[in-house]
């Protein structure tokens, strides 16, 4: 396994999305599929942050998902 940019396996957006959705979908940031594929998106990008990330198996079979931000929610700055 290994661990690299979302941006190295664009492939893997729709998957992620279906999972995210299917296991936090009644959570509002996670209901709409359109806004989690749009939040992937913007961490594929050269820029800093957010910075999307993807373990992957050998086998090219993804195993996980995570994200690195300035913050995760705006009332909690900490």
């Amino acid at each position: 396994m290994h661990i690299e940019a979302l941006r190295r396996h664009p492939h893997l957006i729709d998957p992620i999305v279906s999972t995210l959705h299917a296991s936090w979908g009644e959570l509002p940031p996670w209901a709409d599929p359109d806004a989690i594929r749009a939040r992937l998106l913007a961490g594929t990008t050269a820029a800093p942050l957010p910075h999307t990330l993807v373990a992957v198996t050998d086998g090219g079979a993804l195993a996980a998902t995570g994200s690195v931000k300035l913050k995760e929610l705006p009332g909690h700055p900490d």
